[in-house]
């Protein structure tokens, strides 16, 4: 692989000359095959390699929610519009769901298409998300390649025809997109958008993302209308793709235009046209996250719904400053890809004047400072001065500046939608950046080159350059890189093993032991699971959901005293922790299901005054919870209270007449009442 210039028996074919003809169409049409066939077969090669040990990576922590437990995906008629979700849900987790089943409704019909082929086989799955990921990767070739074509590099003439690149060659734009793609195909911070499944949404959006930008720079460059319209047309659907997979396309139509504007010639008002029907698409997020008719005046629903359910009480001001550490971390991350983690606990900062915030804000100030000196250096890169010497132009790799400039703002606009002013519980993940990481890569890669082309001052030492150095570090990285994939990827192959990753790099956090602790118990492993759990409640005692997860364990134990206890502590913290805002429905509604559930619970492990008494507790708050009365029904059954079981399943068929189960169980019953009283009799 070279940088630049012609393959090595070609190097007197750029002199023209009748003998040489035939040897230069050669060597143009193995330059075509090198970057059409072989680069991108590269790509999907170090990409599948990097991979190729993550297909039998289980479902793990939001994948349960989104996947495993999601009625949605198993069912085509929510996506087909002849069924629609329940508009009241007691359970939270599937409030969340149906809360963003608008938004992401590519992504759950994505999930669908799986369910329906694969069932729960996570092969499948995989291999979807890789797929994406490759896609991904040739998408980021073909925009840099495209970008080349583009008037700025164009202008005078064509760049390519009248000036030598920056290494000497006139192909270096397409070995520089091959540098760009294979970064981020083999990059590390990318595995959590890849294999954690159910970051597919945010892979996926990025797919139509990047699909869109392309398709709107071909139809710039198309020269007939029709390929204009396509291009555009292309563009526009791919736009609405994006922005009904995840809500960080909010920002495309940003991105779009900056593109315009730094890459295309003409008019301000014709290129404004090119750019507005791109910038109406910014209203399809909002309204679709504030539904119900789309009022405007329902615009303060907007900040509830794009929240998650949070375990952390953080105003706007706090996560904002708390984001200017997190995107230092993440700009870490990209560089130095060590110590990753799937859950880290990342210290919330409340006060502005923090040194470490102020520290990581002017960095963050001084980059983007930096991108926009950089355009500014680059308004001038095809009009500067000839060295006598050399004969080379002195801004001869300044165009390379725009593209750095583009891909640093690129990194920081993307990540606005996740990293500013709506608080969103988890203040870090990586799979955040995904999508802003193909700014930072075009950034890193096109800042790399300018500066190693600057320091070799004749084309002579810039081709020694690249043989002697560039070359064998770049495939060293690459390798490292690499390497280090395919070892994160060994940590997502067994829950046990991905979850003491987190513990061992998050011990002060709760969440991590109890996750730890539920893959223990599914082993087998009680007495390891009741001290994560019980590790998990000494650092966070209200967490309702271990208590609760130590009851269910206690009481496979036979410790049913302790079950008891536990999960009357569970309840209580659930109903301090409820919040109306966040859950939307009533409190009795929410808390009714909870205690018949917890009733269930107690009958399974046999305590059964302690289930009645979760029943008709339910009942005491939602009068008409039929199978609440059911369940009542069949606990005074087991007792020998007929009459009072009577009583329960008559209420119940009241409320819901024809009720099957109320149905059998009287008929059972009243029969059992009747042999009884014949028998005394």
């Amino acid at each position: 692989m070279r940088l630049g210039g012609y393959p090595s028996d070609c190097k007197g074919a750029s002199r023209t000359g009748n003998k040489e003809r035939s040897q230069i169409n050669h060597c143009k049409e193995r330059r075509q095959i090198k970057s059409k066939v072989f680069y991108p077969l590269l790509i999907a090669f170090v990409g599948l390699l990097c991979y190729s040990n993550t297909f039998n990576s289980p479902f793990v922590f939001d994948d349960n929610m989104n996947i495993i437990s999601n009625s949605l995906i198993r069912d085509i008629r929510y996506f087909t519009g002849t069924a629609v979700p329940a508009a009241s849900i007691s359970n939270v987790h599937m409030l969340h769901i149906r809360r963003f089943f608008k938004s992401r409704f590519v992504g759950y019909l994505t999930f669908a298409i799986n369910f329906n082929l694969n069932g729960l086989d996570v092969t499948g799955y995989h291999v979807f998300n890789l797929i994406v990921h490759i896609t991904n990767a040739l998408l980021i070739y073909w925009l840099i390649v495209l970008a080349f074509k583009t008037p700025y590099f164009q202008r005078q003439g064509g760049y390519e025809q009248h000036y030598t690149d920056v290494f000497g060659g006139r192909y270096t734009h397409k070995t520089l997109a091959l540098a760009i793609s294979l970064l981020f195909v083999c990059h590390p911070v990318q595995t959590e958008a890849v294999t954690y499944i159910v970051q597919r949404l945010a892979s996926l959006a990025t797919l139509f993302y990047l699909l869109a930008i392309v398709m709107y720079i071909k139809s710039r460059l198309a020269s007939s209308y029709s390929g204009k319209a396509i291009g555009i047309t292309a563009a526009l659907l791919s736009t609405i793709l994006a922005m009904k997979t995840k809500e960080i396309s909010f920002t495309l139509p940003v991105v779009i235009t900056l593109f315009e504007f730094m890459f295309f010639t003409g008019g301000f008002r014709q290129r404004c046209l090119y750019v507005t029907p791109f910038l109406l698409t910014m209203s399809i997020i909002p309204m679709t996250l504030i539904g119900n008719g789309g009022s405007m005046a329902q615009l303060h629903d907007l900040d509830r719904s794009i929240e998650i359910a949070s375990s952390e009480d953080i105003s706007r001001w706090d996560y904002l400053f708390t984001q200017f550490r997190v995107i230092v971390t993440y700009m870490r991350l990209l560089v130095l890809p060590l110590n990753q983690n799937l859950d880290y606990d990342y210290p919330i900062y409340r006060a502005f004047f923090t040194p470490a915030v102020l520290i990581s804000l002017a960095l963050i100030i001084s980059i983007v400072g930096i991108a926009f000196y950089l355009y500014r250096l680059s308004l001038y890169s095809l009009s500067g001065k000839t060295d006598p010497a050399t004969g080379e132009s002195e801004h001869i790799s300044r165009p390379y500046l725009r593209l750095t400039s583009f891909g640093i703002l690129w990194f920081f606009v993307t990540l606005s939608v996740e990293s500013s002013v709506i608080p969103i519980a988890d203040v870090i993940f990586e799979h955040r950046l995904y999508l802003p990481s193909v700014g930072a890569f075009i950034a890193i890669t096109t800042g790399t080159v300018v500066v190693l082309a600057k320091g070799a001052k004749t084309i002579s030492q810039r081709k020694a350059a690249v043989k002697r150095f560039i070359l064998p570090l770049s495939l060293l990285i690459l390798t490292i890189l690499s390497i280090a994939t395919y070892a994160r990827n060994i940590v997502w192959q067994d829950e046990v093993r991905l979850w003491s990753d987190v513990v061992k790099k998050s011990p002060n956090k709760a969440r991590p032991n109890l996750h730890l602790a539920d893959e223990y118990v599914k082993l087998g492993y009680i007495n390891d699971a009741i001290r994560q759990y019980q590790t998990a409640i000494s650092l966070k005692p209200d967490y309702a959901d271990a208590h609760m997860s130590l009851s269910r364990v206690y009481a496979s134990s036979g410790r049913y005293d302790d079950a008891v206890r536990e999960a009357q502590v569970g309840m209580k913290c659930y109903k301090d922790a409820y919040r109306p805002d966040q859950v939307q429905v009533s409190f009795e509604d929410y808390f009714a299901n909870a205690h018949f559930s917890l009733g269930n619970a107690f009958v399974s492990w046999g305590r059964m005054e302690a289930a009645l008494k979760e029943y008709l507790t339910a009942i005491e708050l939602k009068p008409d919870y039929a199978e609440a009365y059911v369940s009542a029904g069949n606990v005074y059954t087991t007792q020998g209270h007929y009459d009072e079981a009577i009583k329960e399943y008559q209420t119940a068929l009241e409320i819901r007449p024809g009720f099957p189960d109320a149905q059998q169980n009287l008929s059972f019953v009243q029969q059992k009442k009747l042999r009884r009283e014949d028998f005394a009799n």
